[in-house]
């Protein structure tokens, strides 16, 4: 019994694996379309491409990926060649919008220490500067909607 649950087991997880690695399709036609959509060409005839591929067979996350292929020296040639221009056409990807004043600059200081696909990969991921993001209900110190019919106290002494 607790060979074939192990077995049960083992071939459960290995579906699991195949199946999270092609959770949005065919990898080569996902880089394809994110190579059309920031470097205005096709992946198919690129062999640099086969390292993108690979990264979505095993399973990294696709902002990973775009990151990886925002932060390449391509894509920075192409919006302009310089950090400033970098910077605000990875925004008007990641945000949809022109980077304000203090975004722009706080953007500028981590480009002091940070690499092109690290910035890109902040910019897709996390929340713009000073925006506030909502604290997730498991997280808040007090009940998410709380029951007035009994007082609540929030530390037991």
């Amino acid at each position: 019994m607790r060979h074939i649950f192990l077995i049960t087991t083992a071939v459960l997880l290995a579906q699991a694996s195949a199946v999270s690695a092609q959770a949005f399709g065919d990898p080569v036609l996902a880089v394809d379309s994110w190579y059309r959509t920031y470097l205005g060409r096709t992946a198919l005839n690129d062999p640099s491409a086969i390292v993108w591929v690979t990264q979505v067979r095993q399973g990294y996350p696709p902002k990973a990926v775009i990151a990886g292929i925002l932060g390449s020296d391509e894509y920075i040639q192409r919006v302009g060649g310089t950090m400033p221009a970098f910077i605000q056409a990875v925004a008007r990807e990641a945000v949809g919008r022109p980077l304000s004043q203090g975004e722009y600059g706080f953007w500028m200081q981590r480009a002091l220490t940070q690499s092109r696909q690290e910035i890109a990969y902040e910019m897709l991921t996390q929340p713009p500067p000073g925006a506030i993001a909502p604290l997730p209900p498991a997280v808040l110190p007090y009940p998410a909607q709380p029951d007035y019919r009994r007082p609540y106290y929030p530390y037991r002494w």
